[in-house]
């Protein structure tokens, strides 16, 4: 089951698994396959809008093409995160740690649009509980990337 947490601008934060009661631990695995999935619908469907709009022509009718050319950049991350509630006067459900900073790196490294990027332990979470998902999903280009404050990662993009 997929939970937003927040939007920060542009940009989603969106978690799995995240457990209702203290200390219960839900399985990772299947859900990074449910995360992948919804990371790819998103891709998808935005870019059917941007084709959409190319074709009926309504970069003509608007003064600012730029507004309308748009991609989407999306980092997964696996891990445990520490949830709390912040505020005093207007409260909000927030998740910190390294897995949280973790899938925001992996965001933030995407050199092309319409990019998803996950880490090796996505990886090895989707090999673990869903044996077919090289099958299942597009095929991920490796390599490794230089990441701000964790060093040289072996990361995935499809």
């Amino acid at each position: 089951q997929l939970c937003k947490i927040k939007n920060i601008g542009p940009l989603l934060l969106i978690s799995s698994d995240i457990p209702l009661e203290s200390g219960t631990r839900p399985p990772a695995g299947p859900n990074c396959a449910e995360v992948l999935h919804f990371a790819l619908q998103i891709r998808k469907h935005m870019l059917q809008f941007k084709a959409t709009h190319q074709s009926l022509g309504i970069a003509e009718q608007v003064r600012n093409w730029a507004l309308l050319d748009f991609g989407v950049k999306i980092g997964i991350a696996v891990g445990p995160v520490t949830g709390a509630i912040v505020g005093t006067s207007k409260f909000l459900w927030d998740i910190f740690g390294d897995t949280a900073n973790t899938s925001s790196r992996m965001l933030s490294t995407a050199v092309e649009p319409n990019t998803i990027t996950v880490t090796k332990d996505v990886i090895n979470s989707l090999g673990a509980s869903c044996p077919t998902f090289r099958q299942d999903f597009p095929p991920f280009h490796e390599e490794e990337r230089s990441i701000k404050g964790k060093g040289t990662l072996q990361v995935f993009t499809v």
